[in-house]
């Protein structure tokens, strides 16, 4: 009896080993599909991150002239189309300050590489301003970051996209923006950042 109890035993064990290491065996493959599942979308992710243009953009200057404290300013959220450029002045003086211009308080160029993208007026027929105490005056522009792409096409910088499953929509240009101020005598002051343009498609 000894004998045969031994002997169901180890029929039983091998019956019930072999299913339990069948599972286990199912087990291990369900757990390697899982893993290369998640390296392909870990791969994605970090695929789209590599390739993205984070194309927000703040960048401001100061300069003084006598009382005057004049702030030129652009500013591009990501996914926006433009960049916005502001020019503000405002005066220390404990009395109002008037400040004039022939036509015009000045005007905004831009650049990339060596190339003359476009220049946008201020304050178009404003002969003078009159700044009261502690309270700016501020013009703003925009600029249509469209019109880089024939411009950024011409520079040394420009690499056309590889073709591909991950292949960029936009690339990012180096950019110069001068804001050029009708005083006397005149002043300039530039910006310097990188912005993203899209491809031609």
């Amino acid at each position: 009896m000894s004998d045969d109890k031994s002997f169901r035993d180890r029929v039983l064990d091998r019956v019930y080993g072999n299913t339990r290491d069948t599972r286990n065996s199912g087990k291990k493959k369900y757990s390697k599909i899982v893993l290369l599942i998640d390296i392909a979308l870990l791969a994605v992710i970090f695929m789209l991150y590599y390739n993205r243009d984070d194309d927000s953009i703040y960048e401001s200057s100061v300069v003084n002239y006598g009382d005057v404290k004049i702030r030129f300013s652009a500013a591009s959220e990501h996914d926006e189309k433009s960049v916005i450029y502001t020019l503000s002045m405002k005066s220390s003086s404990r009395a109002p300050l008037t400040l004039r211009f022939p036509g015009e308080v000045g005007k905004i160029c831009i650049r990339t590489g060596e190339t003359d993208v476009d220049c946008i007026g201020l304050g178009e027929g404003v002969d003078s301003i009159t700044l009261q105490p502690d309270t700016p005056k501020t013009f703003a522009a925009q600029f249509n970051i469209s019109s880089l792409r024939s411009a950024f096409r011409l520079t040394s910088e420009y690499k056309p996209p590889k073709p591909g499953l991950f292949s960029p929509a936009e690339t990012s240009a180096a950019i110069v923006s001068t804001a050029s101020i009708n005083l006397e005598p005149r002043i300039e002051t530039s910006l310097t950042y990188r912005i993203g343009v899209p491809y031609e498609k």
